[in-house]
């Protein structure tokens, strides 16, 4: 039960406030993304490889760039049509006992609708392979094709349907801070489990609940996401851009920032910081 008397995992009961709530929400059309930075944040970060947590670094960028609707990539002068995305990118190294696993993940989302999902790109290798995943959002059903070192699953190709109240998990570090970030907001949506592993996993989807529960310290909004075998909970900065500071799995993923996320060009060497000389 939430203190003003209503249970999770509905609306809120009265229209206006759900109408308020929605409007006070985040909008990634903010004037900060044109500025021709990233964010970049940096996470203490653990993962269950071989049956044991493995304490690692990972590092998350966020910018805005234009993609050439022909090609799905960034369009480097882009012209009449450039369609207006938020990239993702999420790098991690784990080390185990023989050698290291390096994840890394793309996923493109719409800046005027981050629910809404371009493209994503996930890759794993370590000593033994490498595992490829590629999602087209821009077709209806989303195209998914894959490549995996491990027998049995190969290359394959399989259809993904992603209507309106579908999310994949991982858009979920982007799409959640457009939430409206109001104690005791809940919504009803579908979840795609995360692509990212060194295995083609069959693909599953649950209904899940995603409430923002509380403003709690200085970790800021806290949300939490629940479906069949899914609970995890996500924090992220009280004022907006609501940078993502923490997160926890069911399933051992947890995260933690490191100091502040920078808005930096990082592809300059050395890398240029917002404000600083």
């Amino acid at each position: 039960m939430l203190p003003d008397g209503r249970r999770p995992g509905r609306r809120p009961v009265s229209v206006a406030a759900a109408a308020a709530a929605l409007a006070a929400a985040y909008s990634f059309q903010d004037p900060l993304w044109d500025d021709g930075y990233a964010e970049v944040a940096t996470y203490q970060a653990s993962r269950v490889i071989y049956g044991q947590p493995r304490a690692h670094s990972a590092a998350a960028v966020v910018v805005k760039e234009d993609m050439d609707p022909a090609q799905h990539v960034k369009w480097d002068n882009p012209g009449p049509g450039a369609l207006s995305v938020l990239k993702l990118n999420v790098a991690a190294v784990a080390q185990t006992d023989n050698y290291p696993y390096d994840f890394f993940l793309t996923v493109f989302v719409r800046r005027d609708d981050p629910r809404k999902v371009v493209k994503l790109v996930t890759n794993t290798h370590e000593h033994c392979g490498t595992t490829f995943h590629m999602l087209k959002g821009w077709t209806d059903p989303a195209g998914l094709s894959w490549n995996s070192y491990f027998d049995g699953e190969g290359d394959g190709t399989a259809l993904v349907p992603l209507p309106a109240g579908t999310l994949l998990e991982d858009q979920l570090p982007v799409a959640l801070r457009a939430l409206p970030f109001q104690a005791g907001y809940t919504e009803q949506d579908s979840i795609v489990r995360t692509f990212v592993g060194n295995r083609h996993r069959p693909i599953v989807t649950t209904p899940a609940t995603i409430s923002v529960v509380s403003k709690d310290g200085a970790d800021g909004w806290k949300v939490t996401v629940r479906g069949d075998k899914l609970a995890q909970t996500y924090w992220f900065a009280a004022v907006p851009p609501h940078v993502l500071r923490k997160f926890e799995s069911d399933d051992g993923r947890a995260l933690t920032i490191q100091g502040e996320a920078l808005r930096t060009k990082y592809w300059e060497r050395p890398a240029k910081v917002k404000g600083m000389p």
